[in-house]
């Protein structure tokens, strides 16, 4: 999701440069122009995992995990399994 939420992602102006951002997708961000992420199952505390429960919520996520992912012997990581979340 490289460009999705950031602030400019509407614009049609998007210079390509180098810089810092303040910008952390976590719990509780709020998605301004992604409706849908397909993403892989994640370890627990990566960053990968973080922003799937930034997009789900951190609660639904981990009923998801508890009730489904783990009972069920999906994959983890590059190698494992996915998700679609709409």
């Amino acid at each position: 999701m490289p460009l999705a939420d950031r602030p400019s992602a509407t614009r049609f102006s998007r210079w390509p440069g180098s810089g810092w951002t303040n910008l952390i997708l976590g719990p509780g961000h709020r998605f301004k122009v992604c409706d849908s992420f397909l993403t892989n199952f994640h370890m627990p505390q990566s960053s990968e995992l973080r922003l799937t429960s930034a997009f789900t919520g951190a609660p639904e996520l981990l009923r998801v995990y508890r009730e489904e992912v783990l009972p069920n012997g999906y994959l983890f990581n590059e190698f494992g399994d996915s998700m679609l979340i709409v």
